[in-house]
């Protein structure tokens, strides 16, 4: 593990933020690993304290809301969170979902060490696919989830493809709906990107690959 990496230690039962055997326990994590290395997987209540006291560096909430504090400030389709990391319950009988809502929320590779966190805007994959499937099923006027899209739609219009043609103005999208121009303008990137028309990765509905070259290219950073 890189010697610039945080640990995540785990607090995974209710305890009282307050309790002083807490704050020693991360003291003590703090005197041996130093700042920027020291990680917490807890409920809200101990996270924001130990923030607080300046003992951790990254948060990991636990999937418990009946712990102290409740889930927190977070709120999954528009993409925000007060902490690095949230655990949202059960994929199946193995494994837990957990959503990463910061460039850098302690990950690690072999010979890899991350740069400074990005400021740019996140944009969750998940998310712009959903919109991509509900939009066109809402009534006019209706989105799913506005902001997210908007930064596609920019993007989109700085490549200046609005269904089919060149233009300069992004008078063919209803702003923050995945309607059939920005469908349209969508399929045309994945042209660009080297896929062909008439097969299935030319849809209109982003993949990894073509959203993170579109975020490469205008500045916003994609999660799964």
């Amino acid at each position: 593990m890189p010697n610039t990496r945080p640990g995540f230690f785990a607090v995974d039962m209710d305890v009282d933020p307050n309790n002083s055997t807490l704050h020693d326990y991360f003291r003590g994590i703090s005197d041996i690993l130093g700042a920027r290395r020291r990680g917490a997987y807890a409920g809200t209540g101990v996270l924001r304290k130990l923030k607080s006291l300046g003992l951790i560096d990254f948060t990991w909430r636990c999937m418990s809301g009946g712990f102290n504090g409740g889930l927190g400030n977070v709120d999954i389709n528009a993409g925000t969170s007060e902490f690095d990391i949230v655990q949202t319950g059960w994929i199946n009988n193995k494994f837990d979902k957990n959503i990463a809502f910061s460039p850098d929320f302690g990950q690690w590779r072999l010979n890899w060490t991350p740069s400074i966190p990005s400021p740019e805007p996140i944009v969750h994959l998940w998310i712009i696919q959903m919109c991509a499937h509900e939009d066109p099923k809402k009534p006019a006027g209706q989105t799913t989830n506005s902001a997210q899209v908007e930064i596609i739609q920019n993007a989109l219009m700085k490549e200046r493809w609005n269904d089919g043609e060149m233009c300069l103005h992004s008078t063919g999208f209803v702003p923050g709906r995945w309607d059939t121009p920005t469908k349209g303008a969508y399929r045309r990137w994945q042209q660009r990107c080297g896929y062909k028309d008439g097969t299935p990765a030319v849809d209109g509905i982003p993949g990894m690959n073509t959203l993170s070259k579109l975020g490469a290219a205008h500045n916003f950073h994609v999660v799964s």
